[in-house]
């Protein structure tokens, strides 16, 4: 994972918030070489997507931007996992996994 593939990341949930897609869930489980793989999901016209990405150096960006109710799921995953959500404006301050 790189991040040239978060930018393409962003441009595909930049895409959905555009279509009038809506925000479900944020999944988190273990990557290769202690990184944390995100899995969206949204949904729209009465049909789930899914996008996931890896971090890079425990950090990728933040959906907060684009839907507000990121931020609950984001701030558990910061607080869990470590994971910083970059452009996320209230991530605890422990970055630091429990």
């Amino acid at each position: 994972m790189n991040m040239q593939e978060h930018e393409e990341y962003t441009a595909s949930v930049r895409g959905l918030r555009e279509a009038g897609a809506r925000f479900l869930n944020l999944e988190t489980c273990s990557g290769e070489g202690g990184e944390v793989e995100i899995v969206c999901h949204f949904l729209l016209k009465d049909e789930v997507h899914t996008l996931s990405t890896c971090t890079v150096e425990r950090k990728v960006p933040s959906l907060f931007s684009f839907f507000g109710n990121a931020d609950f799921p984001e701030r558990e995953a910061a607080r869990s996992f470590g994971v910083k959500f970059l452009g996320h404006p209230n991530l605890p301050r422990s970055e630091e996994p429990r």
